[in-house]
């Protein structure tokens, strides 16, 4: 429902779930047209496969191929419609995260960020959020070669899209806006934890898109425990090792 009410807009959602799982209704009254996937198995969580199926299932121009643990701030789509231009651009969405993480359950998580309003939805909130510390731009804490060519500073000050002539780093991630006709799926092989979204903004490089950021909008990721996947990939050498072996 959160993200309904701060998008707005078409929103297509895969989702990963056992045989024998059951799924709850979903709040979809806040958005204006809303597509579910559902995938059952087991095994390595599909990153990628669950990806791929909810783009196909959108019927927009472009797509932005977020996470479910993001909320966008409020009025990104409607600003995004205003930048689309040319076809090989990839419009690059900062990303933020609320502190409070290091939580073990759900319910720990939630108690620390409830009412999630508390999430900043405007430019103005997540400057305030990051003057006093409780938000920082995503994984600057444990991976700042994600997303530091997104460039923090920079972006506070721009108020028009910006290029990025340079990545500062081959670990470069950001979420970003693409036309749906023109660019590459995501490579299916990547399961579970690790490259899967990397891999992706590499193929849009070797491509020749061009990389701008948006001024003023962003999206912010909502605290939860860590996936059994990352505790498998942070702690299984091998595992870690194929994965970096199939991304060269």
């Amino acid at each position: 429902e959160s993200l309904c009410s701060r998008w707005r807009g078409p929103t297509s959602l895969s989702l990963w779930a056992s045989e024998d799982a059951e799924i709850p209704p979903l709040e979809t009254s806040r958005c204006s047209s809303f597509a579910v996937r559902v995938v059952r198995g087991s095994g390595p969580y599909p990153v990628n496969y669950l990806r791929n199926i909810a783009v196909r299932a959108s019927n927009t121009s472009h797509h932005l191929a977020s996470d479910l643990d993001f909320l966008p701030s409020l009025g990104l789509r409607l600003s995004l419609r205003r930048m689309l231009g040319k076809t090989k651009v990839a419009l690059v969405i900062p990303a933020f995260q609320r502190r409070g993480g290091n939580c073990k359950t759900v319910a720990r998580c939630r108690a620390k960020v409830e009412p999630l309003s508390s999430i900043p939805s405007t430019f103005e909130a997540l400057v305030s959020c990051l003057a006093d510390k409780k938000c920082q731009q995503f994984q600057m804490d444990n991976s700042p070669g994600s997303h530091s060519t997104t460039d923090l500073g920079a972006w506070l000050r721009q108020d028009t899209l910006r290029d990025i002539t340079c990545f500062h780093t081959k670990r470069y991630e950001p979420y970003v806006v693409v036309p749906k006709n023109h660019s590459p799926p995501f490579d299916e092989r990547f399961v579970g934890y690790g490259k899967n979204k990397i891999q992706h903004v590499s193929h849009l490089r070797k491509l020749g898109f061009d990389f701008q950021v948006v001024p003023r909008h962003f999206l912010i990721h909502v605290p939860h425990p860590r996936s059994d996947d990352k505790v498998s990939w942070a702690n299984d050498f091998k595992r870690h090792q194929a994965v970096d072996v199939l991304y060269d």
